[in-house]
Formats: structure tokens, sequence, C-alpha cells
């Protein structure tokens, strides 16, 4: 995949005041882009969900923490797609993905990520509103 439906902007903005030593937070990320809520929101949302500063989003936080701001799960059909292929699939709507140890969001077919992710496989969808 070429980096046209990829985008680092927000996903990667500096973290701000307060959490320029958090690490292991793209599930904060990714909630931070694909609910629209600021970085301290997602952060203060997830941790209320049991996640430990400087450490990964297990999926039943990032479950809890999306439903609460008004996420759903979205079913997968049959077997694990790649990030390709469910760009490819749903080209339209906002989604946070879990892949193998990662968390990004899905914007109207834009993957917002740190770096381009393609072969990856979906294990997991939340559909934002």
């Amino acid at each position: 995949m070429d980096t046209k439906g990829f985008s680092r902007e927000r996903y990667a903005t500096p973290k701000p005041p307060g959490f320029e030593h958090e690490r292991a937070d793209c599930g904060v990320r990714a909630l931070m882009v694909g609910t629209g809520v600021e970085y301290p929101a997602a952060h203060a949302l997830l941790k209320r969900q049991g996640r430990k500063d400087r450490e990964g989003t297990f999926n039943a936080q990032m479950e809890r923490a999306a439903l609460e701001l008004g996420a759903a799960h979205f079913p997968l059909p049959g077997r694990y797609p790649t990030v390709n292929q469910f760009v490819r699939d749903n080209p339209r709507g906002t989604f946070i993905l879990r892949l193998n140890s990662h968390f990004l969001a899905v914007i109207d077919g834009t993957v917002h990520n740190w770096r381009p992710v393609t072969r990856a496989y979906v294990y997991r969808v939340w559909k934002c509103n």
C-alpha cells in the first residue's frame, strides 16, 4: 500500500503536558482519533478501565472505553482481514482496529497510525459514531 490512504497527522501529535513520559499508548491514541476526544480524556477513560500508565491497553479495557463513548462492536465476517482488506471493504465510517498487540483508527478509508500498517491482521473492530 502506498501512503495515500495513511495519515499520522493526529495520531502522532506530540503528547500534551503531563503525558510526555507515556509509552505503549497506541490504545489511547486510537481511542482519541476514533472518538474525537482529546488525549487526556482518552487516557483517563482507559485508566478508569484498568489501563496502567506506560503500559499497553487490553481488549477488555478498550471494549469498555469504546462502548462508554458510544462505539459499538463491529463484527468481522469470516477470517481475520488484513488492514488493507478491511479498509477496502469498509471505505466509509470511523473505526478503532485491534491488531496483534496494537490499536489504530480508520476514518473514511484513511488509516491513522504512527506508520503505515498494511498486512497486519485485524482481530477486533469497534465502529465509532
